[in-house]
């Protein structure tokens, strides 16, 4: 232990001797480490942003939406054969297009089956009762609400419209409801409307009204196959799977990062060539300082080992300073963008660099070959 001390003691000692070398040496071998733990972590990052997105746009397995919009009558007959089939569970939220007012200001509302969310789990709430109201988070917070308070909400007006569809007048005004607070959500997940009120809650129902999203629980295969034979009858229908969306996106980005792996690699690589090349020049340039240790007594193995160590040495500083930066980068970039911080840094790559200048490092052995048996035949003599 204490001669493997010293040899690195000493292959350290011999790499300090010449610092503006050495700085070059660990900047390139730290630049390219920093570049890749930017670019594999900003993919992993963006995965994970993705997946957050998506897990707050698709609250059940499957999510059905329409290409066009439809009538609401069309719309109830739609969610009436699905509520049918007790093989699945399903929900619906209607786009209203039209706001309320909520203490002299309007508000986004939607239509919402909350009985049918709470059965999906969708919201935490159970029991859900007709005059409830689900709010968002930004909502509650500029006006002070909590769960369980009453708000009065000011149902909006109800007009006539003439066979073309111009508005012709108020037809009937809205009323003023009291509503409890049942649950309060995640701006992203109500679609970052102001609220959800009860299906049942006919004052808010308005005939322009149409289907925003309708969630879906159950075999996925069978939903697919459903509602491919509802099409006959409802051929706007478009849906998507939450698993097959994610993984399409997530082979999306990595085809993208894909092309920075390649052309890290091809740097590395590059990189390494002229790294060994400098690295040889370096070794044969100390020559005379392997001559005064060899004449110290040290073996020609014993030798070989200090240059081995000098390798590791200049591979494991590189590697360290180019694992600090990149995991700056990526931090400083993301505060920056989004105000926070993150501990998902992906060093995966690294590895792969490691064995590639490791592997790079074989073409070194004929050099430390020759300085170390130059060494033993002058000590022959």
């Amino acid at each position: 232990y204490r001669i493997v001390r010293a040899d690195v003691y000493l292959a350290v000692k011999l790499i300090t001797a010449r610092m503006r070398e050495n700085i070059v040496m660990l900047a390139t071998i730290a630049l390219l480490v920093a570049i890749a733990i930017a670019g594999a972590s900003f993919s992993t990052i963006i995965k994970s942003n993705n997946e957050e997105y998506l897990k707050s746009q698709y609250l059940a397995e499957t999510v059905l939406t329409t290409s066009t919009s439809v009538s609401l009558a069309d719309a109830q007959e739609l969610y009436s054969q699905l509520k049918n089939d007790d093989s699945i569970k399903v929900s619906i939220v209607y786009n209203t297009g039209i706001n309320a007012q909520f203490e002299g200001q309007e508000i986004e509302y939607s239509i919402a089956d909350l009985n049918a969310l709470s059965v999906q789990n969708i919201i935490p709430v159970k029991n859900i009762q007709d005059k409830y109201i689900i709010i968002s988070e930004s909502f509650a917070r500029t006006h002070n609400l909590k769960i369980n308070d009453y708000v009065e909400i000011k149902a909006p007006d109800t007009y006539k419209y003439d066979s073309k569809g111009y508005r012709l007048g108020i037809e009937k005004e809205g009323k003023n409801c009291t509503l409890q607070i049942a649950c309060i959500m995640q701006d992203n997940k109500m679609m970052y409307w102001d609220a959800y009120i009860g299906i049942h809650n006919e004052d808010f129902i308005q005939e322009t009204a149409w289907v925003s999203k309708i969630y879906i629980n159950g075999d996925p295969q069978y939903i697919d196959n459903k509602l491919e034979n509802m099409k006959n009858d409802f051929p706007y229908l478009k849906w998507a799977n939450y698993s097959d969306v994610l993984s399409a996106n997530n082979r999306d980005i990595d085809n993208r990062y894909l092309m920075i792996e390649i052309v890290v690699r091809i740097l590395v690589i590059i990189a390494s060539i002229g790294w060994i090349n400098s690295l040889r020049n370096i070794f044969l340039s100390r020559v005379k300082d392997y001559d005064i240790i060899r004449m110290q007594g040290v073996s020609r193995i014993r030798l070989a080992k200090i240059m081995v160590y000098q390798i590791i040495t200049y591979l494991l500083n590189g590697t360290i300073l180019g694992c600090i930066i990149g995991s700056l980068i990526v931090e400083a970039l993301l505060y920056w963008d989004q105000n926070r911080l993150t501990f998902n840094i992906n060093f995966n790559i690294v590895y792969q660099m490691i064995v590639i200048m490791l592997l790079f490092c074989l073409l070194l052995i004929p050099v430390i070959h020759k300085i170390c048996n130059k060494q033993l035949l002058e000590d022959n003599r």
